[in-house]
């Protein structure tokens, strides 16, 4: 199999992504975390949905390795032709669609890649944006709106 090391901003998410398989863990914020992985990573995914920093991962990236976006950000990136040496690469899904969400989930399940998720109503929303104020999105969990159950 492969190595699967996890990127975040911080530590926050260390505890979480090594609970899920992960083997290795990089704090970007770090900068020794960061140089312990020099030109190591073959396949960086990234899915950071705002415009960020991305000389991190680019320096993470081993020769031939690839920076993969998932989505799209407006704002360019700024990319030193040296940043690029020796033959990394970047590229992007763009935003897909209905056919690659369901390659994307049929994927998932034959690979028995789920997410934590949590079903709530409506009344709940308030409490739960309050918690997410509160600690930001350090937890693997996902909310999911029961719009049926709600109207109960």
């Amino acid at each position: 199999g492969h190595t699967v090391t996890a990127i975040s901003s911080s530590e926050r998410k260390r505890e979480m992504a090594m609970s899920k398989g992960a083997h290795n863990y990089v704090a970007t914020s770090d900068s020794e975390s960061v140089n312990g992985n020099m030109a190591s990573l073959n396949l960086i995914i990234d899915t950071i949905p705002v415009h960020h920093n991305i000389k991190p991962y680019l320096s993470m990236l081993a020769p031939g390795g690839t920076l993969v976006f998932i989505g799209m950000v407006v704002k360019p990136y700024e990319v030193g032709m040296a940043d690029l040496v020796p033959q990394k690469k970047i590229t992007s899904s763009g935003v897909g669609g209905s056919r690659v969400t369901k390659q994307m989930i049929k994927f998932c399940y034959e690979n028995e890649v789920y997410s934590d998720i949590d079903i709530v109503t409506a009344d709940k929303l308030n409490e739960i944006w309050a918690k997410l104020q509160k600690e930001g999105n350090a937890s693997s969990t996902r909310y999911v709106l029961d719009i049926k159950a709600s109207t109960k």
